[in-house]
């Protein structure tokens, strides 16, 4: 799988469920991963250091859901992993409890 299609994230009210979508251009074949993280506190290791590409899709779903990426770069600072809303923004607008 050498190219990161997307990733998303939806609050299904009990827990925050992360969808990878990975390309094999060589295979020309799709895989889906699904990744169920607990709504107290969602974290996941970052996959930035295999696809680069993700960077900015992990910051949407910190920004949007609260899900924090171990190891991402610019982690240690919240405000830098804000992609879509200002930085003083209080919570995580697609989450079911905002």
């Amino acid at each position: 799988m050498d190219f990161p299609a997307d990733l998303c994230a939806y609050d299904t009210g009990e827990r925050i469920v992360l969808w990878y979508r990975l390309w094999s251009m060589s295979r020309a074949t799709t895989l889906r991963m699904t990744v169920e993280l607990e709504r107290e506190s969602p974290q996941v290791c970052s996959l930035t250091d295999l696809w680069p590409g993700l960077n900015w899709h992990e910051r949407e779903c910190f920004d949007l859901f609260g899900v924090r990426f171990a190891g991402h770069p610019d982690q240690d600072d919240p405000a830098r992993m804000r992609i879509l809303l200002p930085e003083d923004w209080e919570g995580h607008p697609f989450r079911k409890d905002y």
